[in-house]
């Protein structure tokens, strides 16, 4: 599973979280493994249909309907592409800084 910004192409796995649900209701989390793959415990996944839904703050969430094959003994490894976009409705946020200096007694921090 790969994770990237709809509108910049970016990988944007980073703060992703989710799920993939095959469609006799078994389900496997999935999480950020890096900047953008997505990592799940993959051995459970069965062939046939899966809903994968992806979060991510700032992100409206993303479904997408995969299927997954299989031969004779295993199902068919494939890499399932997410764009996920942008919020619009998001606040953005700035981190915060403290103005105040750390207290100091004779020029020693107390």
């Amino acid at each position: 599973m790969e994770a990237r910004d709809a509108s910049t192409g970016a990988p944007a796995a980073r703060g992703v979280t989710g799920f993939s649900r095959h469609g006799s209701g078994l389900s496997t989390e999935l999480a950020a493994l890096d900047d953008l793959r997505l990592s799940g415990d993959w051995q459970r996944e069965l062939p046939g249909s899966h809903i994968v839904e992806l979060r991510k703050p700032g992100y409206v969430a993303d479904v997408i309907h995969a299927y997954v094959d299989s031969d004779q003994c295993h199902v068919e490894t494939e890499t399932v592409q997410a764009e996920i976009g942008a919020d619009s409705r998001a606040i953005v946020m700035d981190p915060i800084f403290s103005a105040r200096q750390p207290a100091t007694r004779a020029g020693r921090a107390v």
